[in-house]
């Protein structure tokens, strides 16, 4: 089951909600996993898709609903079913840690 949710918030990016996330799909034992964050009509939003079966995508669906980073500040959730190629978990942790590299580099 390929799963997509589009989490919106005025404080979404910069408090570690791609990494927050990407522990919880460790957790449930995704095996396909990826988080990016992009802003829309002026809104953050963070895109996370995910692929497993029924019962580890209802639970990463619970806890994206039920849990956020300390400083996140999230307007609203939505949920769809997707059909893009899902990239594997590991290489999204190296996608990401390139990523976070690339902020703390120029420092």
């Amino acid at each position: 089951m390929k799963m997509q949710a589009i989490i919106t918030g005025r404080k979404v990016h910069d408090v570690g909600y791609r990494v927050f996330l990407l522990q919880r799909g460790l957790g449930l034992g995704f095996q396909k996993f990826s988080a990016k964050n992009r802003v829309q009509g002026g809104a953050e939003q963070i895109v996370v898709q995910y692929e497993g079966d029924p019962g580890q995508v209802d639970a990463l669906n619970s806890i994206i609903r039920e849990e956020r980073p300390p400083d996140a500040d999230v307007e609203h959730i939505t949920f769809e079913v997707h059909e893009e190629h899902s990239v594997s978990i590991g290489e999204y942790m190296h996608m990401l840690t390139i990523d976070l590299l690339s902020m703390i580099a120029p420092l």
